[in-house]
């Protein structure tokens, strides 16, 4: 009887203390991921690098961490490592996004539509920022880039429509009133070009570079 109450303890002893090990890596990896979004953050970018990569030694299931390499390899123009990594923070998330609380994966997949962008696939990179915005239905920022990959296409009329979605989920967005305006612009239509410019003026810092431009492009229009 004895035999049989010591082979049952022990699995069961080695289970809790093995969660525990576990648990323990989550958090060291935790906290040195920490560091490396406080280089980021300051543009340090090898240095973040380094911890992030140092963090995944630890512990790698973790989807902020795998953002954060993403944002990494992004930065140093290693655009094939970036889409690895924000990939694997989006599958990560969806495995577990019961357990995660105030999780942000339509940033990953922001990201990627960036990358995309970059390497001119503007059809998958519209189709991460529709993800991303599907995820996150006030994510104006994702929006303005639909009208983006738009634009790029010489869609320019649907570029409008998107950018109008885009200040309906947020108003006070001042970038996107530029976009539209520059779309206007293109189409000839000044006097919504200039309206979306002044709006660009009411919203933006005066010392911004936008507003700069927009002084610019309104001296142009309005004389």
């Amino acid at each position: 009887m004895l035999c049989l109450m010591w082979v049952l303890v022990v699995p069961l002893v080695t289970g809790c203390a093995s969660s525990e090990q576990a648990a323990l890596k989550k958090k060291q990896s935790a906290a040195i991921r920490g560091v490396g979004e406080a280089y980021l953050a300051e543009g340090k970018v090898s240095a973040a690098l380094r911890k992030f990569l140092k963090a995944e030694e630890i512990y790698g299931n973790d989807h902020l961490l795998h953002d954060g390499l993403g944002l990494a390899y992004m930065a140093k123009g290693r655009n094939d490592k970036a889409i690895y990594h924000f990939k694997k923070a989006i599958a990560i998330f969806e495995e577990l996004s019961e357990d995660i609380l105030y999780s942000t994966p339509h940033f990953p997949m922001y990201n990627l539509g960036r990358i995309y962008f970059t390497k001119r696939n503007y059809a998958l990179a519209e189709q991460w920022f529709r993800r991303s915005v599907e995820t996150s239905p006030k994510f104006a920022e994702a929006q303005r880039w639909i009208g983006r990959t738009y634009m790029a296409r010489g869609r320019v009329y649907d570029a409008i429509a998107a950018y109008q979605e885009g200040i309906a989920m947020a108003p006070t967005y001042y970038p996107i009133y530029f976009d539209i305006g520059e779309a206007y612009r293109v189409t000839g239509n000044i006097n919504d070009a200039v309206t979306a410019y002044r709006k660009v003026l009411e919203l933006a810092p005066q010392d911004s570079d936008m507003a700069k431009d927009v002084r610019e492009a309104l001296s142009t229009l309005t004389q």
